[in-house]
C-alpha cells in the first residue's frame, strides 16, 4: 500500500504500465527528494529497467545526494534571511535600513 504514497500523476502512469513493486519501493527511495524521483520514473520508463536495476539507480541517486551538515543548514536559513532582508530594503525608511544593517551584521556574526 505504500505505492499510494507517490504523486498521484505518477501513481496514474504507475498503474497503467509494467512496472513492479519493486519499481515502486525504488521510487519511494526517493520520496523526499521529488526531482529524482521524477527522473528515476522517466528512466524506467524509457530504458525499460527491471526492478532491481530500479532500486540500484536510486540507492546511487541517494549516494550522489550531498549530505547536510549544519553548514549547509546555516547557508540556506542565511540565504533565506538575505533574500528577506533584500526585499524589505527598499521599502525602509533611514532609521529602518539602520535596523536591518544591524540584523545583516548580526548575521555575519553568526556565520
Amino acid at each position: 500500500m505504500n505505492i499510494l504514497k507517490l504523486p498521484d500523476d505518477m501513481l496514474e502512469k504507475f498503474c497503467s504500465s509494467e512496472m513492479n513493486e519493486m519499481h515502486a519501493r525504488a521510487l519511494l527511495m526517493l520520496k523526499d527528494h521529488n526531482e529524482l524521483q521524477q527522473k528515476l520514473f522517466n528512466e524506467i520508463e524509457e530504458c525499460g529497467f527491471t526492478g532491481q536495476q530500479a532500486v540500484e539507480l536510486a540507492q546511487q541517486y541517494i549516494k550522489d545526494i550531498p549530505a547536510k551538515t549544519p553548514i549547509t543548514n546555516l547557508a540556506k536559513s542565511s540565504s533565506k534571511k538575505l533574500t528577506n532582508l533584500k526585499k524589505k530594503w527598499s521599502k525602509k525608511n533611514m532609521v529602518q535600513r539602520k535596523q536591518c544593517r544591524k540584523q545583516l551584521q548580526d548575521l555575519l556574526n553568526e556565520i
